[in-house]
């Protein structure tokens, strides 16, 4: 490391960090015009981008969050085991996404990079991406199983989620519900 614009300020933990403004600027105060986030879980920070908070991911994060990346990048064809921590494989993978998407490729995830990720689900789709936002459900408190299929269960899950979290209730999974599941991982 070494330059300041590119190291990860002090609030970083476990390889994510807050960093407003892009993935790799330095850190300061979210938007004005985002909506309020909810308290970040502990190892993580958030971005707003715009109405949406998400969460900044690089080499050294662990956790569910981690493993939505892993998945979203499996269900792009970018194979990458879901094992929650993001080392050397996952990097190289992410990397290669951004390249491929005319994107930084600086191996962090951050709103350029999710907007690119993110698949919009609706009922009766089937994959990783599906598994993604099933375990993401889970720590909502909506259990489903990790089955990786869009079925009545995981509908409704989606709907309950979205109307407690006062977004549109349609069970599809698009960007605010994915940001929503993210911001709380």
């Amino acid at each position: 490391m070494g330059d300041p614009a590119l190291d990860p300020p002090n609030d970083c933990e476990e390889g994510v960090c807050a960093q407003p403004g892009n993935e790799t600027g330095p850190a300061g105060p979210p938007s004005a015009t985002a909506d309020p986030a909810p308290a970040p879980a502990p190892g993580t920070s958030l971005i707003s981008a715009g109405p949406r908070t998400w969460p900044i991911v690089k080499s050294g994060a662990q956790g569910d969050t981690v493993a939505a990346v892993q998945l979203l990048l499996t269900a792009h064809g970018y194979r990458t085991d879901a094992d929650a921590a993001f080392g050397p494989g996952t990097t190289a993978q992410v990397r290669s996404f951004q390249r491929d998407n005319s994107l930084d490729d600086d191996g962090i995830v951050g709103p350029d990079t999710w907007h690119a990720l993110i698949i919009n689900l609706r009922s009766g789709d089937r994959g990783p991406a599906v598994t993604a936002v099933q375990r993401l459900l889970a720590l909502h408190g909506h259990p489903v199983g990790n089955d990786g299929i869009f079925g009545t269960s995981t509908a409704q899950a989606v709907g309950a989620l979205q109307e407690e979290l006062h977004l549109a209730t349609d069970s599809v999974v698009g960007p605010d519900t994915w940001a929503a599941l993210l911001s709380q991982a």
